[in-house]
């Protein structure tokens, strides 16, 4: 009954049959549960959400997180999070779903290389999800992969060279944004020192030489 029941709910999904996943869910399917994939003679498994994500099943997602889907759920074969595979796909509707949910953290980082879901998004060059982690999000620009990378730096390794101007002008203007005058510093206190910046050509001679760059293992990500 309970393999029928997750069968189900994944047809569903692939079906966007958006009204009989929610019966399901109301029934008393899990929205976490897992199911496996074979492709190509390997088995993979992913979440309902994670498989929603896939497919870009934006309904679906939405149905899923009113039911206490985990945002932040991934498995051993699908290591990304749902976040994660919103941002790398440029589903930019989902993105804004997941960002809503209360129970994700928009820094969460894979363990294998470190990347949060902003890598993700500017390892592929996708600017509208990159922007929208970086500002609605409010994401942690500076955070670096096991490999050293800041998101902008893996857009301008991955040729991306546009979108590292874009995303590098955009925390410099939230940097140099003035503060609330509760947040000002008092007088006898000195003004903070603010690191300059590095421009677009800096960056990219900075990155230049460095080695391969450290291979994303995602499952539908070539590097």
């Amino acid at each position: 009954m309970l393999r029928l029941l997750t069968k189900s709910m994944f047809d569903a999904v692939q079906k966007h049959d958006h009204g009989m996943l929610r019966q399901l869910l109301s029934a008393g399917g899990d929205p976490n549960v897992i199911r496996q994939f074979n492709d190509d003679g390997s088995v993979i498994s992913m979440s309902l959400l994670q498989f929603a994500v896939s497919l870009e099943r934006v309904e679906a997602v939405e149905a899923l997180l009113d039911h206490k889907a985990d945002p932040e759920f991934s498995t051993e074969s699908v290591v990304a999070t749902p976040l994660m595979m919103s941002a790398q796909a440029d589903s930019l509707p989902i993105l804004q779903l997941l960002l809503d949910a209360e129970e994700v953290d928009i820094n969460t980082a894979q363990p294998e290389t470190g990347f949060t879901a902003f890598h993700y998004a500017c390892f592929a060059g996708n600017q509208r999800c990159a922007l929208a982690l970086l500002g609605d999000g409010g994401c942690d620009a500076d955070v670096r992969t096991l490999a050293g990378h800041t998101g902008p730096q893996l857009a301008g390794k991955r040729g991306h060279k546009a979108l590292m101007r874009v995303l590098l002008g955009a925390i410099g203007a939230a940097e140099r944004k003035p503060r609330s005058p509760s947040a000002v510093t008092p007088p006898s206190s000195p003004p903070p020192t603010v690191a300059r910046q590095p421009t677009a050509d800096e960056l990219l001679d900075a990155i230049q030489g460095k080695g391969q760059f450290y291979t994303l293992q995602h499952f539908d990500t070539k590097c």
